[in-house]
């Protein structure tokens, strides 16, 4: 589609179903062994089985969210968790010294 269009898909949107459908994907795409480590950025617990799933599929799986917003399951399975707003206020933090220079 383009952008700003929304499609429908058996009466919910399809920006309502990312989330379904990004769990779909990877544990689908796990169990094809089509890639050796997920990078899953949510942290919402809603993503823990997924996650969980393509673990015991032996997959790495790295999460990425903001901590304060992050579940703390979703932390627990994940072998790496990327804190989103610890990332953002050190690329500003770099930007604002670049400009000083």
């Amino acid at each position: 589609t383009e952008c700003g269009e929304e499609v429908t898909f058996v009466g919910k949107t399809e920006k309502g179903m990312t989330d379904f459908n990004l769990a779909v994907d990877v544990v689908y795409h796990a169990a094809r062994d089509a890639y050796d480590t997920a990078v899953i950025v949510s942290g919402y617990r809603h993503m823990l089985r997924p996650a969980f799933y393509a673990k015991d599929m032996g997959k790495r799986v790295i999460v990425s969210a903001h901590l304060d917003s992050a579940s703390q399951e979703i932390m627990n399975v994940a072998d790496e968790f990327i804190d989103l707003g610890e990332k953002a206020f050190a690329s500003e933090m770099i930007r604002n010294e670049r400009r000083q220079i």
